[in-house]
């Protein structure tokens, strides 16, 4: 490979997976250690400053998600089974529930009462989820060349599907609940129609419906528009799958053990 060749490279999807699961430890720190410590600070002045630091870790948090619905995207047009890769995320959202309810939900007294799996609030694999099966149904449905059925009716079959989903998502609460799978069915639009450079703008509409916060992740632009397409080195697919859990168990033990107040 040449030098010139080498130059021109610039970010692959582990290094987008890098990003997105530091900027996601960051938030999910805030919000199971700072944010649920500032219920119990007297501390008017520490109080401030720990919801300033709760804050700037929120921010760097929302570069996460719309990085982790870039990667979903690309994984759909180029995985080998399509449903493998859904049974994975289905597979990690049931693991994933235990360590999110313990890290984010559950109190002392849910503990000593032997309750771990609070239903009111669902881990962002299911959302994941969710939209893979979505783009899943909408890639079997879309009008193609030469048609039986008309175009009319497989686009409302579409966007019956996306609905139905959005609905879904609404229903189990999951993370980003409708505006996650939203922000999925617009990435993978955007991709479908040749949009790569606008394919992180279209997935964030739907999400900053959710949170104006959610604009911080504008900052995802350039480092999609400098991704090129590699897998680049990794630790293995299987590490960024087991992270999400594994730092949200440790999160929950450390919450356990210095936050959550006596029962």
């Amino acid at each position: 490979m040449s030098d010139k060749s080498i130059e021109k490279r610039g970010l692959s999807a582990a290094s987008l997976k890098w990003v997105a699961v530091v900027t996601m430890l960051a938030d999910h720190s805030a919000a199971s250690l700072l944010d649920r410590h500032l219920m119990f600070t007297p501390d008017v002045g520490l109080g401030e400053a720990l919801q300033q630091a709760a804050l700037a870790l929120h921010c760097i948090g929302r570069l996460a998600f719309p990085l982790f619905i870039f990667l979903l995207v690309e994984g759909f047009f180029h995985t080998h089974s399509r449903g493998r890769y859904l049974g994975r995320l289905v597979l990690f959202a049931l693991i994933s529930e235990l360590p999110f309810d313990l890290a984010l939900f559950l109190w002392r007294s849910d503990i000593q009462a032997n309750i771990w799996w609070r239903m009111e609030y669902q881990n962002v694999f299911f959302t994941l989820a969710i939209g893979f099966a979505t783009m899943w149904a909408i890639e079997r449905l879309r009008p193609k060349e030469q048609d039986l059925i008309p175009a009319a009716i497989r686009i409302l079959a579409c966007i019956a599907v996306v609905a139905a989903a959005c609905l879904l998502a609404h229903g189990i609460r999951s993370d980003y609940s409708w505006g996650g799978v939203l922000a999925i069915v617009m990435g993978y639009l955007a991709r479908l129609c040749g949009m790569r450079r606008l394919e992180i703008i279209a997935i964030l509409v739907p999400l900053v419906f959710l949170s104006p916060y959610e604009l911080f992740a504008l900052l995802d632009y350039p480092l999609c528009a400098f991704y090129d397409g590699r897998k680049g080195e990794t630790v293995g697919k299987w590490f960024f799958y087991l992270f999400y859990p594994g730092h949200l168990l440790i999160l929950g033990i450390l919450r356990v053990l210095f936050v959550l107040p006596p029962a």
